[in-house]
C-alpha cells in the first residue's frame, strides 16, 4: 500500500508571488526572476498537468524556494 508521502499525485509545485495578487479565473503574465521559480513552472507543465499552487507573499522576509524531485 502506498503511503501519502510516496504518492506523487498529492503534490503540486508552489510558486511564491511578490507584488501581485492573481485571482481565480484570471489570466495574468508571470515575470519569473528566480531559477527556482522557473523550475517550478517547468515541473508543473511536464509532471502536474500544468497545475501549480500560487502563494501571495504579504510581508518581505526570508524565502527559500526549491524544487523537490
Amino acid at each position: 500500500m502506498k503511503s501519502l508521502e510516496d504518492d506523487k499525485s498529492n503534490y503540486l509545485p508552489v510558486l511564491e508571488l511578490k507584488d501581485i495578487l492573481i485571482l481565480p479565473g484570471t489570466v495574468t503574465p508571470l515575470l519569473l526572476g528566480k531559477e527556482e521559480s522557473v523550475k517550478s513552472i517547468e515541473a508543473s507543465i511536464s509532471k502536474y498537468d500544468s497545475k501549480v499552487i500560487l502563494l501571495f507573499k504579504k510581508e518581505d522576509g526570508f524565502s527559500s524556494v526549491g524544487v523537490e524531485a
